[in-house]
């Protein structure tokens, strides 16, 4: 019995004839022969027949094929992605030392297994105080941090030049030891951050702060920052720096604390959005939900005697090894471990492997060339691998048998697919077979393109199903000898991803112990204080080709205004709230619109901000120039700039329907004009002012009227002040295409009703 197969579209020829008999009035009025016998409807049953007969082929089109379609358009179904979530660790009380957590430290929540992202030394440092220290005086912040959930400016609502962050420590920092501090932002702001894509762009800092220590020679010495993941406080990230030696107590006054202190000072304005933290995190790290069976560390050596490699991951250091290197034909030799090279003659392929704990980390060594072989010069053509004790026995994939389309599957499913590696082995031509090679084979979407010696598989994640090739699309494995055993290995791999990911907070509370020691780890306690998120399964097909739906609509070379437009707004790491294209303009050129600049674009963009003139920064406009580059036509020559504001200020008196105060009635009309004048939620449609529209007094009349208890406007005058205005006579306001309007100071007066005069 076949499978069912479902209908794209179940409209008949005769109601495709009916609908497109129905429209011939609106679309074709004089027509009004609608027989049989008129060629028209001859034509529009042809073309009806023809829909059908697609219609029918289209419902036998298999997945398959519509997964080669979207190849042809660029896509392919997403896999499952991994959750994650933000961990702090906490040393025991009897800890004095600090203790290193290595990258891939696996943590659990329940049976949920999740692996830290990046190294991490656990230091028995405790964040005492957090100060904002502005031209008003000192703002404790300690206990809003301590909360969370709470947020606080950190330089003020304003962010001016001088403004400082103090962050205050009960203890110093173990000297020069790699340290970060996590700040989480506030961000649920009404516009969210662009996005195009997966495209990224290099986001300049719209302000600039430097990061200073106490010394003890009294003085602030510059902090040696080696990554601000912040981008100068302007969006959620670590602070990564070098921890500084000889730090000093002090008391920032007017508190009392004692305390070794870092701060932060602005040094150049420029904030679109003044940040505000909702906490600052120390021993803090990012862990996603996966578990590493095996990994693969790679190296490039020199050439030369004694080379020395070290790995500092949690299975280098806690885990089984293995060690290849890649010889001159491409292929990989198993080197064999020794304990050292004393018993090691020059051609013996021998290293030794040393894990320090004070280091810590795990260093590889190879011999001279007298005792020990000394590896070829090379990049990226030493590899360590490691792996869990219990993956010795999924290691060996299976025996080839030299078939076409050989299928084998991993223990364990979900496998994350970057992180697989395969090898064949392949008898030695010198040494007739006694000794194998190994060949790496690549992972492909589908073997169509792959020809007959391509050392090509296929993976399918969820079941974890290997498939090579037949010999004409794909190498087939090499079929050893009897003697030889399994020939076919996986060197590592992850597994992971979906929604089961997406733990709740306070839940990752489990450090998984290493068998071999815990090397300080049992002193640790974990927690993440929020819930973790972006676990999702892999992509269906039909979201797939949704999304794909989605992609084509969605502009990726700027050619018209509304491109641009679009362009601008999508970019990636910034709030762009409005933007504007005007074509054949350029910023300073005179004249316009009468004198016109060929080839030229100017895009106006308004940042998201609660000013109420929010102007970009100069980092602001380079962002988005970067990337309306990547975008525009090479022959168009492309400026970027912030709009002009035209303040508008409404003299008027107003009188008011009896019951009503004065002083409630003025600051409910000065509420309205406000609103309406403002250039991101102003204008007719509640949007923004429009770019370059007019003001007129008949639209002013009309949100004072509309206040309640307005019985009627005597008067109404409009006064700007703004490059480019113009007054009309009728006391409009013009302003120019590239300005928008703000609120000034209102005065509205509160007049006595006035007698009316009898015609």
């Amino acid at each position: 019995m076949p499978l069912p197969l479902p209908n794209l579209d179940d409209k008949t020829f005769a109601t495709l004839v009916e609908e497109a008999t129905s429209l011939i009035p609106s679309r074709a009025p004089a027509w009004t022969d609608h027989n049989r016998h008129d060629p028209g409807i001859t034509l529009i049953e042809l073309f009806a027949w023809l829909t059908e007969m697609q219609q029918f082929y289209l419902n036998r089109i298999p997945p398959a094929n519509y997964l080669k379609y979207l190849k042809l358009l660029g896509s392919t179904p997403h896999e499952a992605t991994s959750a994650r979530a933000d961990v702090t660790f906490a040393l025991g009380d009897a800890a004095a030392d600090p203790v290193f957590v290595p990258q891939g430290t696996p943590l659990q929540a329940g049976d949920v297994v999740l692996e830290t992202d990046a190294a991490l030394h656990v230091i028995p440092v405790t964040l005492t105080k957090v100060l904002s220290s502005l031209r008003a005086g000192v703002q404790d912040h300690t206990e809003t941090n301590r909360l969370g959930g709470l947020t606080f400016p950190a330089f003020g609502e304003e962010a001016e030049v001088g403004s400082r962050l103090y962050l205050g420590f009960d203890a110093a920092f173990p000297a020069l030891l790699s340290m970060s501090l996590t700040f989480n932002l506030f961000d649920a702001y009404p516009v969210a951050t662009g996005r195009h894509g997966s495209e990224s762009v290099e986001v300049v800092p719209s302000a600039h702060i430097t990061w200073e220590y106490y010394h003890d020679t009294s003085v602030w010495v510059p902090l040696d920052v080696q990554h601000d993941g912040t981008l100068m406080l302007s969006q959620s990230g670590r602070l990564v720096f070098r921890a500084p030696e000889n730090m000093r107590r002090r008391v920032i006054q007017p508190l009392p604390d004692n305390l070794f202190w870092i701060r932060a000072t602005v040094r150049e304005v420029g904030y679109e959005l003044p940040p505000r933290l909702d906490t600052i995190l120390l021993n803090t790290t990012a862990v996603r939900e996966q578990e590493t069976l095996g990994e693969v560390t790679t190296f490039s050596g020199l050439g030369e005697a004694n080379q020395t490699y070290t790995a500092t991951t949690y299975l280098a250091l806690y885990g089984d090894h293995l060690v290849q290197v890649r010889e001159a034909d491409g292929y990989w030799q198993d080197w064999e471990a020794q304990a050292d090279f004393s018993a090691s003659g020059p051609e013996d392929r021998h290293y030794t492997i040393e894990v320090s704990e004070t280091g810590p980390g795990l260093t590889v060594s190879f011999g001279n060339g007298e005792q020990g072989q000394i590896p070829p010069a090379g990049d990226h053509h030493i590899r360590l691998i490691s792996y869990l004790p219990a993956f010795e026995a999924q290691r060996q994939l299976g025996r080839s048998n030299g078939l076409p389309h050989q299928r084998f599957t991993l223990e364990r499913p979900s496998v994350i697919g970057a992180s697989l590696f395969v090898q064949v082995a392949e008898p030695e031509p010198m040494l007739s077979g006694s000794e194998r090679r190994w060949r790496d084979w690549v992972r492909i979407d589908d073997f169509d393109a792959s020809a007959p010696g391509d050392p090509h598989y296929t993976l399918h994640v969820e079941s974890g199903e290997i498939r090579f090739g037949n010999g004409v699309n794909g190498d087939i494995p090499h079929a050893p000898a009897d003697a030889e055993g399994d020939n076919i290995r996986v060197l590592a791999y992850r597994v992971g991803g979906g929604e089961g990911g997406n733990v709740a907070a306070q839940t990752i509370t489990h450090i998984v112990l290493p068998v071999s020691g815990a090397a300080g780890l049992e002193m640790l306690t974990v927690c993440n204080r929020r819930a973790a998120s972006g676990g999702a399964p892999a992509e269906t097909l039909e979201a797939a080709q949704l999304r794909a739906r989605s992609a084509l609509k969605t502009p990726s070379r700027a050619v018209t205004t509304d491109d641009y437009v679009a362009l601008a707004l999508a970019t990636p790491g910034l709030r762009v709230a409005r933007a504007m294209a005007i074509p054949l303009f350029a910023p300073g050129s005179r004249g316009y619109p009468d004198t016109k600049t060929p080839a030229t674009v100017t895009v106006v963009v308004v940042p998201y901000s609660l000013s109420r003139q929010p102007i970009p920064s100069e980092g602001f406009l380079q962002t988005v120039c970067r990337h309306l580059d990547r975008h525009r036509l090479i022959t168009t020559q492309l400026h970027v700039m912030g709009p002009d504001y035209v303040r508008v200020q409404v003299q008027a008196e107003v009188v008011l329907r009896p019951g009503f105060q004065p002083g409630d009635s003025r600051d409910r009309i000065t509420s309205a004009l406000n609103a309406f004048l403002h250039p991101l939620e102003g204008g007719p449609d509640g949007t923004g002012w429009p770019f370059g529209r007019t003001v007129y007094k008949s639209e002013i009349y009309q949100q004072i009227e509309q206040v309640d208890g307005v019985d009627c406007v005597h008067s109404l005058r409009l006064s700007g002040a703004g490059a480019g205005i113009q007054p009309s006579a009728e006391g409009n306001i013009a302003i120019p295409p590239y300005s928008l309007v703000f609120a000034g100071g209102h005065r509205i007066e509160i007049g006595e009703p006035r007698s009316r005069v009898p015609r």
